[in-house]
């Protein structure tokens, strides 16, 4: 198997199992803030132990210009993505989330010069329909949520073609997250402390926000991998297959409908899934 796709399917399910771990942890309605708080502290130590454990060494100019980009714009997608999750479908948003690699794909073709061959359209397209038929009907009963996931969508897609960008100019795919993590933190930092009255945590936080960040540095680092070793329009596509295995374990642990169209959509996205490795 193409390294790419390899790192690519890794960070597929550690981003899949993220969402279903913070899907859990809203079962009690968490305060946002903190959670993303706790959890963007422990991806910060997890990017720092993976850094010194590769030995890169010093930030390149690269590093210091391009994470703090990458850091905002991750505070922009994740905070309004899990507002979407705290009273939407997991599966319907989740889904909703990851058609932003149609932005990346996009941007990938038309600025990077990267390929639109047969399979890759093929799965691109199929990845498409699986996102309708899982968002089918989740746009009428959660319309607020919804939207969220929308904009969410739109600037994570922005995001990462940025990561592309990032490596392309020189960036070291261990040590961005450093500095795209400690700008996030920042920025949710100064909002926990403007709209949410400070950091509070709670029990159900720190059981479940430390998972969320070393699942989500897992997934962030093996993207930029799959994206050194490979193509955006391909990598970023296939990780944002995750909601395949959010809906299952939001149908097996937390009652969520996966009914006929929902499973037909997660059909499509396997086959999809399939199509993309083969591009």
């Amino acid at each position: 198997m193409d390294p790419s796709i390899a790192y690519a399917l890794g960070a597929l399910a550690a981003a899949g199992v993220s969402d279903f771990v913070y899907k859990r942890a809203q079962g009690e309605r968490v305060a946002t803030g903190s959670y993303l708080m706790t959890q963007s502290a422990v991806y910060f130590i997890c990017s720092n132990i993976v850094s010194h454990t590769a030995q890169d060494g010093a930030f390149s100019r690269a590093d210091l210009f391009w994470g703090p980009i990458i850091g905002l714009l991750s505070f922009m997608a994740f905070k309004a993505y899990f507002q979407s999750l705290e009273a939407g479908d997991a599966g319907v948003n989740s889904t909703v989330f990851r058609l932003s690699f149609a932005i990346t794909s996009a941007l990938a073709i038309l600025f990077l010069a990267e390929s639109a061959g047969a399979m890759k359209v093929a799965g691109l397209v199929l990845a498409a329909c699986a996102i309708s038929l899982m968002s089918f009907g989740g746009l009428r009963s959660t319309r607020g949520p919804v939207f969220l996931a929308l904009f969410a969508m739109m600037v994570l897609g922005i995001n990462r073609f940025v990561f592309k960008l990032a490596l392309l100019d020189g960036a070291s795919p261990t040590m961005l997250p450093i500095l795209q993590s400690a700008a996030f933190f920042s920025c949710i930092t100064a909002y926990t402390y403007l709209k949410e009255g400070g950091y509070r945590p709670t029990r159900r936080i720190l059981s479940h926000a430390p998972l969320n960040g070393v699942l989500l540095a897992a997934s962030v680092i093996l993207l930029l991998k799959s994206l050194e070793a490979g193509e955006a329009s391909i990598s970023v596509p296939i990780v944002n297959h995750s909601f395949f295995i959010t809906a299952l374990l939001g149908w097996a642990f937390l009652g969520e409908r996966l009914d006929r169209r929902k499973s037909l959509g997660l059909a499509l996205a396997v086959a999809s899934i399939i199509s993309l490795s083969s591009a």
